[in-house]
């Protein structure tokens, strides 16, 4: 995740946090999987930029989807979107390949050092299946 801090103190895509682990299912009921969240809680004050997320999706999946930064409201998600985008299933790599870090442009989206947010990755049916 990355984030610009107000005043240009820092350049855009500049790093705030990072979790590699891979905790990813498999096709866990659509074409990409089922939807999913990351909370995080923001380490720095500033603009939230782009988030890069780990991604496969099931060979021939043609739709696209949506991310959203949202509030977190006792723990979950709150449905308060801050910031949303809609990433092409053709920038996603095919599972047969393996998954791939994907960079998502997002906001600007206002955070605040300490605070809690979601990454939220809405995925609906694929036309084509």
């Amino acid at each position: 995740m990355a984030l610009l801090a107000p005043g240009g103190a820092q350049a855009a895509g500049t790093l705030d946090q990072q979790q590699t682990v891979d905790n990813r299912s498999v096709d866990a009921g659509g074409p990409f999987g089922a939807s999913y969240a990351q909370i995080f809680t923001a380490g720095l004050t500033g603009s939230l930029d782009q988030v890069d997320v780990l991604l496969a999706k099931v060979a021939g999946t043609t739709a696209a989807f949506t991310v959203q930064i949202q509030a977190v409201s006792g723990g979950v998600p709150s449905g308060s979107v801050l910031g949303t985008t809609t990433v092409s299933a053709a920038s996603v790599p095919d599972s047969s390949t393996g998954a791939g870090w994907i960079t998502i442009p997002i906001g600007p989206v206002a955070v605040t050092a300490g605070t809690q947010y979601a990454i939220v990755l809405l995925f609906a049916p694929d036309p084509a299946a």
